[in-house]
């Protein structure tokens, strides 16, 4: 694809940079640099919002778009076919295209703890196509290796997004192509890496025998070696260890605990992006264990974890809220937990009321004595509850109709 020149200058008379139109519409700004750079396809569900921000009509701006389209060098028949003697090669272009493509993924790995999920499906499905005819182009050498890390990437974000949005069965395909792409591309870390938050995942929406199978898988991957696949797979290990063994559930997150300053720096310092292991991240596994299993103090640890947490991980914030929730009621503390619960949910815009924070209201719901359950209060969470428990492919984004969950990877 050719760079869009007339696009970027739409934006320019709009008074935006590239990172104030990411901003308005809501996408990452890798995002936004790669609509102009034409490395990104500008899918329907987005051209409403960028019109808006461009202060264009949307026949304006698919005027504009398919002007910029007809300035990309023609492709003749054969041109798109194999080399002889194997895949085209990316000879020079492959370091920069690779980069490019490094960028996206970590951009999608930041913006999904901030992003509603469902918000991010869309162009990370276009990118993953893309993606997937760069690597028919790329020969079996270096720049295929990491195309194929890329894409595991991707694949298991993509599966993290659907799970939260209310698509298992969909995520499922994905988490598969997430592993595959793993394997091929001979990173035994990254293939343990994905395991591991699988399990994590599936813990988090209650599927623990799978969970429990995964985090047993990721083991048998890595052993012992300190890497991000083993602290995921140990926090998903305590935390389901925790329903029915507590002692089991203790010893597991004092492992996990003990593996934290063996991690590498890099994924110590990582703040942002999912994939990372900063000190929040242990304190949010060591409050869902505690509050599993109904330890006193861990009313105390959660407000500490609550103010650690940054204002922008909404969805991370509402789950030690709920946690908090759970916690106050079953320390007997019904009405205090009721109200908590029902202003977390409430304040959480719909497209962030995800499975797993769903699921966790639920569980202050459930955990109601009989006295309780009269209280206004209580109506009001059940409400909200069943309000937030709408199915992904029924959600619907202000100014846009529902759409499909894409199902196949």
């Amino acid at each position: 694809m050719a760079r869009r020149e007339r696009l970027a200058k739409a934006r320019r008379n709009a008074g935006h940079t590239q990172e104030t139109l990411a901003v308005e519409i809501g996408v990452h700004v890798v995002t936004a640099q790669r609509w102009e750079r034409g490395t990104l396809g500008i899918g329907p569900s987005r051209r409403p919002a960028l019109a808006a921000a461009l202060g264009i009509s949307a026949r304006e701006l698919n005027r504009i778009l398919d002007e910029d389209s007809a300035d990309a060098p023609a492709e003749g028949p054969g041109e798109r076919e194999p080399a002889p003697g194997g895949p085209r090669a990316w000879t020079a272009e492959a370091p920069r295209m690779l980069t490019d493509w490094e960028q996206a993924a970590y951009g999608y790995a930041c913006f999904l703890p901030m992003l509603p999920p469902e918000g991010i499906v869309d162009d990370l499905a276009a990118d993953f196509a893309e993606l997937r005819r760069a690597l028919d182009e790329a020969g079996a050498d270096q720049a295929r290796a990491g195309l194929l890390k890329v894409g595991a990437q991707m694949a298991a974000v993509m599966a993290i997004a659907l799970v939260e949005a209310g698509g298992p069965p969909a995520a499922a395909r994905w988490w598969r192509t997430a592993r595959s792409m793993a394997a091929s591309s001979g990173d035994v870390l990254l293939d343990a890496q994905i395991c591991g938050r699988h399990a994590l995942t599936m813990h988090g929406i209650g599927l623990l025998t799978l969970a429990n199978r995964l985090a047993d898988e990721t083991a048998d991957l890595v052993g012992d070696l300190p890497c991000a696949g083993l602290a995921e797979a140990t926090a998903a290990r305590a935390q389901i260890l925790a329903h029915d063994d507590p002692a089991a559930a203790r010893a597991e997150l004092a492992a996990l605990e003990a593996l934290a300053p063996a991690l590498p720096a890099e994924l110590r310092e990582e703040h942002l992006a999912t994939w990372g292991w900063p000190d929040r991240r242990f304190l949010a596994a060591r409050t869902a264990v505690l509050a599993e299993l109904g330890d006193a103090g861990v009313v105390d640890e959660l407000g500490v974890e609550l103010k650690a947490l940054d204002p922008g991980l909404v969805r991370d914030r509402a789950q030690a809220g709920l946690k908090l929730a759970w916690a106050l009621v079953r320390a007997g503390r019904a009405e205090e937990g009721l109200k908590r619960a029902a202003e977390v949910i409430a304040e959480l815009p719909p497209g962030q009321r995800t499975a797993p924070v769903v699921r966790l209201a639920t569980r202050v719901f459930d955990a109601l004595p009989a006295p309780a359950r009269d209280l206004p209060l209580t109506q009001d969470l059940r409400d909200l509850i069943v309000t937030a428990s709408v199915p992904a492919c029924e959600c619907r984004t202000p100014g846009h109709h529902p759409r499909h969950i894409p199902a196949r990877a």
